[in-house]
């Protein structure tokens, strides 16, 4: 029901603005100790190890009245051997749908003298891939040159969802190599609390320290954080990637009634104005249905008519 959630949101939204801020990323300082780092310290074998992945995520609403998720990314890693800096040191990032833009790309190699280098438009490249089916998406890819054992690498780049907010959306919490320290924090739409639905998470194997709370200049985000997670590995025969790797699940959910009675009756309500426009009956339909249960002997063979119309003609 999330289309009628934000038609409302926006409805409601209209009567004020929404202050459209974009959170700008500083980068995270860089310890001594860190650039003097030669060995994994997760797993003895690991090509590359990530420091920090930080990701924010901000529902909002455009103006007061366009909902759109934004989404910035923040990653640190650390590379140990010849086949990290091959794994890690180019970055592919799709826009898999017209509403959904990639920006602000910004990214910089720290040598283990302190030496930064930048890295350059000249590195970012754009492009059309073809996916399955013959539809074709947008492709960013960003790659830092010259990335050498002992470097650290760090990336950053905003995502746009326009015309949505968080709904059911998956937050890795494992990575494929291992993380010292993962961490996401989660701005939910205010205005939707107003029609009683509230952001929850749900957790699949991740082990979030408890929630506490960051501010960046006006905006306060639910903070999750875990430390020292073992990469993900695919192995033969092995389950379900969901039902093996850690994460966690962000959605928008109705606030809980304690009288089951009542639940059922507003659930209805929400139920019927959702589809009473979109199953209203109209002459064509009352024509078309009369016309395919002619001559049915029950209401049992007219509901078969009817499955059998739509199946095949529809």
């Amino acid at each position: 029901f999330m289309r009628s959630f934000v038609n409302s949101v926006m409805l409601a939204a209209a009567l004020g603005a929404w202050p459209a801020q974009i959170q700008a990323v500083d980068w995270d300082p860089v310890a001594p100790e860190l650039l003097a780092v030669t060995a994994p310290r997760i797993d003895p074998n690991a090509d590359s190890e990530t420091i920090s992945w930080q990701v924010w995520l901000e529902d909002r609403l455009l103006g007061g009245r366009q909902p759109q998720t934004m989404e910035t990314q923040y990653l640190r890693v650390k590379i140990f051997t010849e086949r990290g800096v091959e794994e890690q040191s180019t970055i592919d990032l799709v826009e898999a749908a017209s509403d959904v833009q990639v920006s602000e790309i910004r990214g910089r190699k720290i040598k283990p003298d302190g030496t930064i280098v930048e890295l350059s438009k000249a590195d970012v490249f754009e492009r059309s891939v073809a996916r399955s089916g013959g539809v074709h998406v947008n492709m960013r890819s960003f790659s830092m040159p010259n990335v050498e054992v002992g470097d650290i690498i760090e990336y950053q780049w905003v995502e746009y969802r326009d015309n949505t907010l968080v709904r059911y959306q998956r937050l890795d919490c494992q990575r494929d190599d291992p993380a010292w320290q993962i961490i996401y924090r989660v701005k939910p739409l205010a205005e939707m609390m107003n029609y009683g639905y509230y952001m929850r998470t749900q957790d699949f194997g991740c082990a979030f320290d408890p929630r506490t709370e960051d501010r960046y200049g006006m905006t306060v985000f639910t903070r999750m954080e875990t430390h020292d997670t073992p990469a993900y590995r695919d192995e033969p025969s092995m389950p379900p990637e969901l039902a093996v790797r850690k994460w966690a699940l962000v959605f928008y959910e109705r606030d809980k009634f304690t009288d089951p009675e009542r639940f059922w009756q507003e659930y209805g309500k929400e139920v019927f104005e959702l589809l009473n426009e979109e199953i209203r009956e109209d002459k064509q339909v009352k024509e078309a249905a009369a016309r395919i249960t002619s001559g049915a002997s029950s209401d049992a063979e007219k509901v078969q008519r009817l499955r059998e119309f739509c199946l095949t003609q529809i």
